[in-house]
């Protein structure tokens, strides 16, 4: 077991080595959870090579920290020791997807309908990095996890690099997944690296093999054979056109003219499209719409206690100046009628759905209804010499940002919302469970400048300031 104490953790066995690195299973010791820690020995002779390996490891730390993604490894925390770096990572169960492949399929590799779910997962987690300009720079199929909920996650960062200019330099990766332009040792190359490296593994799912193998394992035979820009479709294995050509467009010599990530992620083949999850080698179905449902019950509790405190601003006024009882009763009402429904406007990949919460839905104003009701207090108080409203206005209850309608980018390429959708149902306390309908958007926004609101609010300082 490790020579390094981990604070908190149990270590449980050892579940992977590297050339500077060990990958336990530990436990925490009080919540019991399972977690993946991969513990780098520090404890090395001072110099220039330890010197680039801890800018190495803590370039990793500081990339899994800036990313958080359903389909990458969560860096939970981080330990340091006087002799070691303890990575506390999310545990996944089910291993690494070469592995698991050669483990469930006779033939070592999917069919076009298993792997094209599990491929689109790894591509959006590729729009992240790229979002994030990482490039990861050693993308294999021992570097692709799965955990126990079916679900893809992109692990090992420890070649990854936050790109702060179009190119880089240093020779890294795994040779049979490796660019061109790193094989060959060019004085620089881009993110373009690891379009060639997804190009491979695609490949290597569908067809069992790598596109490119070399007759003697050196780098200089693997180069020859990329060279010959020679890849071959085996007529035995069925895989679509459109599928070919993504590949072939990937595995392109010259990283200028290879596709970009835009390109591909617009791609025909990786447009999203009804997929039965069922039907996938590895069973998968994946349970990101249940934590989008859950996020959104969440926005939908953190919009109910806003309205729970702006119901108490509103009482604070109310409770002062009998005279505006009426007039904050109204609003209340508003409030509370606004909320009485909500609607969702969903859009993922290429499609759109709107639905509502009940048929007799109306888009909520909160800022308008704010300026009708300020002007109805305004009306009130001048009229009344003992009314003051800069203490009603100082509660800045126009800074809130309410409303009933959300608009949400939902960007899972591997699976569809809409059976979640008609049978999910909001929690008791939100809305007395009715089902979310499908429905065409046909919302209308009141029309309301803002200034009006920030305009009256100004009236109302000048009014009362000296009071």
């Amino acid at each position: 077991m490790s020579k390094h104490p981990i604070q908190n953790y149990q270590i449980l066995k050892v579940i992977g080595k590297g050339a500077f690195a060990i990958v336990y299973q530990g436990q925490h010791v009080k919540t019991k959870e399972i977690v993946a820690i991969k513990q780098i020995s520090t404890d090395m002779q001072e110099g220039p090579h330890k010197e680039k390996m801890l800018q190495l490891f803590n370039q990793e730390i500081e990339i899994m920290k800036a990313i958080k993604h359903q389909n990458i490894i969560e860096l939970k925390e981080v330990q340091y020791t006087s002799d070691s770096i303890n990575m506390i990572l999310e545990y996944c169960g089910l291993g690494d997807l070469e592995k698991y492949i050669k483990k469930n399929s006779a033939k070592n590799r999917l069919a076009e309908s298993e792997a094209k779910p599990l491929i689109l997962q790894l591509l959006d987690a590729m729009k992240m990095l790229r979002l994030k300009n990482v490039v990861h720079r050693d993308l294999k199929l021992a570097n692709i996890l799965i955990n126990e909920q079916m679900q893809i996650k992109l692990g090992d960062f420890g070649f990854a690099k936050s790109v702060m200019s179009d190119l880089m330099e240093s020779y890294c990766g795994t040779p049979i997944t490796m660019a061109p332009e790193i094989l060959k040792k060019n004085d620089n190359y881009d993110h373009k690296c690891d379009i060639w490296s997804l190009g491979v593994m695609i490949y290597q799912i569908l067809y069992g093999q790598p596109p490119f193998i070399p007759k003697k394992a050196t780098v200089i035979d693997l180069i020859k054979e990329i060279e010959k820009q020679n890849i071959s479709f085996s007529e035995q294995v069925v895989v679509s056109s459109e599928c070919k050509d993504l590949i072939r467009k990937m595995l392109v010599e010259d990283p200028k003219k290879r596709t970009s990530f835009e390109d591909i992620f617009t791609h025909p083949w990786c447009v999203k499209e009804q997929i039965d999850l069922r039907k996938s080698v590895l069973q998968t179905y994946v349970p990101q719409h249940q934590e989008f449902l859950k996020n959104l019950s969440y926005t939908l509790f953190q919009q109910n206690n806003q309205l729970l405190s702006i119901i108490r601003i509103i009482q604070t006024i109310e409770n002062k100046y009998k005279e505006l009882t009426q007039i904050c009763i109204n609003f209340r009402n508003v409030l509370t009628q606004g909320f009485s429904s909500i609607q969702l406007n969903i859009s993922y990949s290429n499609q759109k759905v709107c639905i509502k919460l009940p048929d007799n839905y109306k888009y909520f104003n909160f800022q308008q209804e704010l300026l009708i009701f300020l002007t109805n207090l305004y009306e009130v108080a001048i009229k009344n010499q003992n009314i003051n409203l800069i203490d009603f206005i100082d509660l800045k209850i126009q800074d809130y940002e309410i409303t009933n309608y959300f608009s949400i980018r939902y960007d899972e390429y591997t699976v569809t919302l809409l059976e979640e959708i008609t049978s999910f149902k909001l929690q008791n306390d939100v809305q007395k469970g009715q089902l979310l309908n499908k429905l065409e958007d046909e919302k209308v926004k009141n029309k309301f400048v803002k200034s009006d609101l920030n305009t009256l609010i100004e009236v109302i300082r000048d009014r009362f300031k000296n009071s």
